[in-house]
């Protein structure tokens, strides 16, 4: 299947973006000035911004296009399949912005081509994209010695090889001139909880895309390459751990709601972000501090 795009939704209006979170949920103690950065509002008119993953309204990935979109930007969001589904996510995320327009985009993230050709309808369009959210990703609960060599392949091509493929075609066709941000999503989990499957792998895979990229591109052509240590998100991707939300405050960790995550990883690509590139952002919970059997106990559902 190739890729297929819709037509730009929404008023292209300008708006202004007031984030939500409460500073108390980030560990990362760089985040209360980053934070305080944005406390009257921050302005995206004129910023195009890609958002891979983003056709479920309760992902993370919806969030954050939302976000952008009600700060005037022009926003792109993607979904693997059906386009119809993608334009009618898109038509909501318009209507709640209030500001900003949206493009829905039928685009599988682990297809090369699809990506190019997404890239390419841009170009078509003089656009450039000044940000790149790549949130689209596939969940694989097994048992280490339970994956199989098709996994390795579905899994680490929507995961890690779409990713990477993402940044390194947006590096060769950023702007000019102006401030550009990759704002890559990655997970505390290293593999420690039982059952992760490939997941932790794929996510670890990533880390060097925000400091390889930083230092080989960002740094030349004012590029801003930002990790964020996602923490257990109430999402799309995690409904089904919902049940668990209970057991894992009780062990001790944050539980963000979608909001919230996708606060932080819109804060990244902002004016005060700049000083975050090349590094990683705590956004965790407090995952490294909880005792890996107790979590274990509220996957398995013993909480």
């Amino acid at each position: 299947m190739s890729a297929q795009f819709g037509t730009w939704i929404g008023t292209n209006a300008p708006g202004i973006y007031k984030p939500q979170i409460d500073p108390a949920l980030v560990d990362d103690p760089r985040f209360p000035a980053l934070l305080a950065s944005a406390k009257d509002g921050v302005s995206f008119a004129g910023q195009v911004v890609l958002v891979t993953g983003a056709s479920d309204a309760n992902s993370i990935g919806y969030a954050i296009a939302r976000n952008f979109a009600s700060g005037g930007a022009k926003v792109i969001i993607t979904g693997s399949r059906d386009l119809e589904k993608i334009t009618a996510t898109a038509t909501q995320l318009a209507t709640e912005a209030g500001a900003g327009s949206v493009l829905p985009a039928q685009v599988n993230q682990g297809d090369l081509t699809q990506l190019d050709a997404l890239l390419d309808h841009l170009k078509g369009q003089n656009l450039a994209l000044t940000h790149v959210f790549p949130f689209a990703a596939i969940n694989h609960a097994q048992l280490f010695v339970g994956i199989k060599p098709e996994d390795y392949v579905r899994v680490f091509s929507i995961n890690v090889f779409g990713v990477y493929h993402l940044a390194a075609k947006h590096a060769r066709q950023c702007p000019r001139g102006v401030p550009w941000y990759v704002v890559v999503p990655l997970s505390p989990n290293d593999g420690r909880l039982q059952g992760s499957g490939l997941y932790p792998a794929t996510k670890q895979a990533l880390i060097p895309i925000v400091v390889q990229g930083q230092n080989e591109v960002g740094d030349r052509r004012n590029g801003h390459y930002i990790g964020v240590s996602i923490a257990w998100t109430r999402s799309a991707l995690m409904s089904q751990l919902d049940a668990g939300v209970a057991g894992a405050k009780a062990v001790g960790l944050k539980v963000f709601e979608t909001r919230d995550t996708a606060d932080v990883c819109t804060l990244c690509g902002t004016v005060g972000g700049q000083v975050l590139k090349g590094s990683v952002v705590d956004a965790a919970g407090g995952f490294g501090n909880v005792d890996p059997k107790e979590m274990g106990k509220v996957f398995a559902g013993g909480h």
